[in-house]
């Protein structure tokens, strides 16, 4: 939460347009698609629920 206050508080993010917003989000997203099994077996072995689970619900 201190770094999103931060970057929203000194411009980085609130101030950028619209248009680089949401192609630094579509990135985002394509790096957790292309990750998504690494990222499941985290959130398994994190919590203990079935990669399943993890796959299909919370990724």
């Amino acid at each position: 939460m201190a770094a999103a206050r931060k970057s929203f508080s000194n411009g980085v993010w609130s101030e950028m347009a619209p248009l680089e917003r949401k192609n630094i989000m579509l990135r985002w997203v394509e790096l957790m698609r292309e990750n998504i099994f690494e990222l499941a077996l985290l959130e398994t072995m994190d919590v203990g629920k079935p990669i399943g689970d993890s796959v299909n619900v919370d990724i």
